[in-house]
């Protein structure tokens, strides 16, 4: 057998990396009737999504995930919030929607300073918590 002979099976895609490092700013809304706290989404991945902020939401709560690119694509996912501590909560993703899947493997493929210059172009990100 030559080497012209010998064929390799490679993966056509990348697998997005387990949690993505993201330092994104944010809007946390607590609910309809109380005032909205600033907090900061660390990392996220097609499952699960990790958000620091001054509130502990009870494990359950529903949140929203939502913000638009500049390229008018409006990413959002649905998920429940299945830990908690003093300083952040973890969000177990349930639904995501294809620009978000597409931002994701996006940013999977970017070196970290990349990723934030990637990220300057995110507007009004949010996440609604329904207590």
């Amino acid at each position: 057998m030559s080497l012209a002979e010998i064929t390799l099976d490679l993966p056509t895609t990348r697998p997005i990396l387990k949690q993505i490092p993201v330092h994104l700013r944010m809007t946390v809304l607590p609910a309809p009737t109380l005032s909205p706290v600033e907090g900061e989404l660390v990392s996220i991945n097609p499952e699960h999504m990790f958000v620091r902020a001054p509130i502990s939401p009870l494990p359950k709560t529903v949140a929203h995930l939502r913000f638009r690119m500049l390229k008018k694509r409006m990413c959002e996912a649905r998920g429940q919030v299945v830990w908690h501590r003093n300083d952040g909560f973890g969000i177990a993703i349930e639904e995501c929607n294809q620009p978000l899947e597409s931002v994701l493997l996006e940013l999977s493929d970017l070196s970290p300073n990349l990723r934030q210059l990637y990220l300057a172009d995110v507007l009004y990100p949010r996440i609604d918590l329904s207590l």
